[in-house]
This record gives structure tokens, C-alpha cells and sequence, in this order.
């Protein structure tokens, strides 16, 4: 059985798993249990090349909810696969006309 603990890399931008003997914890956000922080959000091909959205958007779209993160401390992490389920369900704008 392994405990998996949390580490942050200031340079990295990125969230490592790393197991420990003892006990095991299962994550279920997601089948690959991938974190990333809001740089990695927007680089991780979730949002079409030229057109991702800013920094600040999704800043505010966290602030308001509207994209599903997860809170380590107080750094910010997201779950691509969790927050390209949660576009193609809740957020679609319908088309004019």
C-alpha cells in the first residue's frame, strides 16, 4: 500500500504524485489523476491552437465557477479531462439565428 503525497515545483507549474509506503489513496477526479496548474490549462490542447483563452479568463472563470478545479493548499490546480467534460456539457453558447 503506498500514501500518495502532494509536491509543488515553483518551476515546474506542474503537480507531482509521489507514493510513499504506507497507505494508499485513491484520487478519482480522473482515470490518469493529471493536475495542472492554469498555464498548463491553457498549453494542454483542450482549447483550439491561436485561440486559448487568457490567463485572466480563466482566472475569472474559476473565481465564478464556471470550469471545475481543485484547491491544494492555496495553489489552484485543474483536471484537463474534467474541465473539457465540463465545456462540452454545461458551457456551449447556442448558435444565432
Amino acid at each position: 500500500m503506498h500514501r500518495v503525497v502532494f509536491r509543488h515545483k515553483a518551476r515546474r507549474h506542474s503537480l507531482c504524485l509521489h507514493r510513499r509506503k504506507g497507505m494508499e489513496t485513491q484520487l478519482t477526479a480522473s482515470p490518469s489523476n493529471h493536475l495542472t496548474d492554469i498555464t498548463g490549462l491553457r498549453t494542454c490542447g483542450l482549447f483550439p491552437k491561436g485561440r486559448e483563452p487568457s490567463i485572466r479568463t480563466l482566472r475569472e472563470w474559476t473565481k465564478l465557477r464556471r470550469i471545475p478545479y481543485h484547491r491544494v493548499g492555496h495553489f489552484v490546480y485543474f483536471d484537463p479531462a474534467e474541465v473539457a467534460l465540463h465545456i462540452q456539457t454545461k458551457l456551449k453558447v447556442p448558435a444565432r439565428g
